[in-house]
């Protein structure tokens, strides 16, 4: 999962970028100054291992980088509060934030990262780029309220509902899903998992999830078909365009 750039958010969710710049601008029209290009930038850059660099010495300084990250983060939003992309920065910021949530395994991290999971759902930002956030804030509400049984599954529940009007719908569901496998409440995430089948199935990281974290096989008693596109520009319509003719696969 490590290219130029470590993207360490919880799980891939089944539309382009989550979160990110990549996710789309938020909603909020411009009210203020805005968080310069550069800035950003020099944000995004401490994602960015160094290209000569071995890759355990590269890890060694990640934690220092997601540091530096946040504290980045923290004065743009001190000197740019009403700017309308403000929720680029607070989400790298989460990102970072939930890596060293993640490696350091402690109590304050853990609430780091819930403080600007907070901020995020608190602003104008799109259904996208909250839907990590509120990822971890609902996780928490469940797994350190001491609810009920009825009560985990109506948060998560209802966790799914906002966004199911949104561009974030599928990822909505499949987190409820998720949510749903670790509090152990497989009634509820069986249903979700039926629904991401039936209604969600196009996208490739819904099909992920399906075979290798739910042992379900989507694809398995489904025709195939498909629509490719040949050398000398024209299509290719499967299975139609081939049925009752001897096809070689070379590969």
């Amino acid at each position: 999962m490590m290219a130029n750039r470590l993207w360490t958010a919880a799980v891939i969710v089944a539309f382009s970028a989550l979160p990110g710049r990549a996710a789309g601008p938020a909603t909020q029209p411009e009210a203020g100054p805005q968080v310069p290009e550069a800035d950003i930038k020099q944000i995004e850059k401490q994602f960015e291992l160094p290209k000569d660099a071995d890759l355990k010495d590269a890890f060694k300084l990640l934690p220092e980088r997601m540091e530096k990250i946040i504290r980045l983060g923290e004065a743009l939003e001190r000197n740019y509060p009403h700017a309308s992309n403000l929720d680029i920065v607070r989400s790298l910021m989460l990102e970072a934030a939930d890596y060293l949530a993640r490696s350091s395994n402690t109590d304050a991290a853990r609430k780091r990262r819930l403080e600007i999971s907070a901020r995020i759902m608190a602003s104008n930002a799109s259904p996208r780029q909250k839907l990590q956030a509120d990822v971890f804030v609902t996780r928490a509400k469940i797994l350190g309220d001491k609810l009920s049984a009825e009560e985990i599954d109506n948060e998560i529940s209802s966790f799914a509902a906002r966004y199911e009007k949104t561009n974030a719908a599928a990822g909505g569901v499949l987190y409820a899903a998720l949510l749903s496998d670790e509090t152990k409440r497989t009634r509820l995430r069986d249903s979700l998992i039926d629904k991401l089948e039936s209604e969600y199935l196009e996208a490739p990281s819904i099909r992920y999830y399906l075979r290798n974290r739910f042992g379900r096989h989507p694809d398995v008693g489904r025709p195939f078909r498909a629509e490719l596109l040949l050398l000398d520009g024209t299509k290719l319509s499967l299975p139609k365009d081939l049925l009752g003719k001897v096809v070689v696969v070379h590969f």
